[in-house]
Formats: C-alpha cells, structure tokens, sequence
C-alpha cells in the first residue's frame, strides 16, 4: 500500500503544483492583460484628446471665417446703401437746381458773400452762366462769371485782392455731407458671449 500512497501523493502534490501553476498563470495574464488594458485606454484617451483638439481648431477657424464674411457682406451693404443715398441726394441737388427756387438761393448766397471785390470771379457750372450773369447785373455787381467744373451747382468765388476763395457750391457741400458721413457713421458688430 505504500506505493500507492507514494501515487496518491505525487498526484496529489502535482495537482497542487498543477493548480499553483494555473493560479499564478491566471494571475500572470489578469495583470498583463489590465497593462495592457491601461496602456490602450491611455492611447485612446490621447487619440481622442488630440482629436478633440484638431475639432476645436477646426471649429474655430470655420467661426472665424464666418464672421469675417459676414463683415465683410455687412461692409458691402454698409458702402452699396450709402452709395445709393448719395446718389439719391445727389439727384435731389440735381432736381433742385432745375426749379424755380434755385435762382432765389443763388441770390441769396451771392448776397452772403457781397460786392467787395470788382475783379473777383464767380466760377459756375456752364449751364448757370447766363443766371449768375443776370443776377451779377441786378445787383450792378461787375465781377467776371467763368465756367468751370461743377456738376451740381453753386458757384466758387475768387478774389485775388482778398486772398480769397470761398466754395458755395452745391457739389462741395454735398462732398462735406459725405465726408462726415463716413467719419461719424458709425458700423457696430457686437459679438455674442
């Protein structure tokens, strides 16, 4: 009975072995397999965070081009709408230098200035020479009226003798509307928080 004892016991101590093998096995791979399992998630985590990233850039980058069209379209509409408000003015002047009215507001303005200077000369628009002539002549004025390029009407006097010129015509003041227009109008694009 010894010898079976002897091969009870050898399998026994080898069935214990067996399972000490197994158990450290075990052991062995569950901890191999959570390193691995840590490294990956780390991988993952860094594709993602970096991925993340280039969406962050991306989305920045698409708002930023957004809103510089958008200023830029805003810009566009600014510059077309003040255009045609000048144009609208402009043929305002146009209309009120064909009325009845007009001669009464030359006379006015050539009053303002005054009869000081006999050599002084009145540059108008071609088209109002005959009217400035006429209105030099009731006021038994003796200054020169030359033509000269003015598109809207008015007149530029010039006086040699009193270092003079005085612009009085319709076309620099509308000049002098626009250049404060575009100086003070102001164009305001609040950004969303």
């Amino acid at each position: 009975m010894a010898g079976k004892d002897y091969l009870s016991e050898a399998k026994e101590e080898a069935a214990g072995v067996i399972r000490q093998i197994q158990e450290e096995t075990k052991h062995y791979a569950e901890s191999e397999i959570a390193y691995f399992k840590s490294g990956l998630n780390k991988e993952t985590q860094a594709y993602y965070q970096s991925e993340l990233n280039d969406l962050k850039r991306k989305t920045q980058s698409a708002i930023a081009s957004a809103k510089l069209a958008t200023k830029r379209e805003l810009l566009a509409k600014r510059s077309a709408k003040t255009k045609q408000l000048f144009e609208e003015l402009t043929q305002k002047l146009l209309d009120f230098c064909a009325s009845p009215d007009y001669p009464a507001y030359c006379k006015k303005k050539l009053l303002e200035i005054g009869d000081e200077d006999p050599q002084a000369v009145f540059y108008v628009k071609k088209r109002d020479l005959d009217l400035f002539k006429e209105l030099l002549q009731q006021n038994n004025w003796k200054q020169t009226v030359k033509a000269a390029a003015i598109e809207i009407g008015g007149f530029i006097y010039h006086s040699d003798k009193a270092g003079l010129e005085i612009d009085a015509t319709l076309d620099g003041a509308l000049n002098k509307e626009r250049q404060w227009f575009v100086e003070h109008c102001a164009f305001l694009l609040e950004e969303a928080l």
